[in-house]
């Protein structure tokens, strides 16, 4: 358990995800599809940037008081969004583990800031400032809102939660239905290995 002092968004080990976006019933390469950027910052000295995940191994040395946006996350089959052949994909679009998971670190202890952008064509867009493993806790309460269908599709709420340690042992409670049939105060467990991803998605309600 982490110090509650310490929160600062600067550090060197970071985890993230491509969390659900509305346009994801898109085909890759369409030009509505959701895409995510990854921002690294540095302060006052460079770093040697890692943004790693599966299929995807990009290295940059950004210099100091800069920035770099890694892109071309891979998102899938490009003629069909549900991917039935399993290409490389980091959208987060189904309830359940995965190794979908972004690892986003900096060489020798170097401290850098992580920012995350996903994003479609015609006004929609969400952003994230990413908190370093250092100052992760273990115990968290989700605010989640959402999920009745309006003119662009159905918008669930949804988190995620990524384990950097081996044998993590994960309980959520959720206090609505999940879109997975779970039951308000029932509770999730489940067990994540370093990097594996477990997501959450929320009920869709009618109008």
């Amino acid at each position: 358990v982490q110090s509650p002092d310490n929160v600062t968004n600067s550090g060197n080990d970071f985890w993230l995800g491509f969390g659900y976006q509305e346009k994801m019933s898109k085909d890759a390469t369409d030009p509505d599809e959701a895409r995510m950027s990854v921002y690294v910052t540095t302060g006052n000295q460079p770093a040697t940037v890692h943004c790693v995940g599966p299929n995807y191994n990009q290295v940059f040395t950004i210099p100091a008081n800069n920035m770099h946006e890694f892109t071309n996350f891979p998102t899938g089959d490009p003629t069909d969004a549900n991917n039935p052949t399993g290409l490389p994909d980091f959208r987060l679009f189904s309830t359940g583990v995965s190794n979908k998971s972004v690892h986003v670190y900096s060489d020798n202890g170097v401290p850098v800031s992580v920012f995350l952008h996903t994003y479609t064509n015609k006004n929609s867009a969400a952003g994230a400032m990413i908190f370093p493993t250092s100052t992760w806790n273990s115990s968290y309460t989700v605010q989640g809102y959402g999920g009745k269908s309006n003119v662009s599709g159905p918008p669930n709420s949804f988190f995620y939660v990524i384990a950097s340690e081996d044998n993590t042992r994960l309980q959520i409670t959720p206090s609505d239905t999940t879109e997975g049939g779970v039951l308000p105060g029932q509770t999730i467990t489940v067990n994540l290995n370093k990097g594996q991803l477990y997501n959450v998605f929320g009920k869709i309600s009618p109008e």
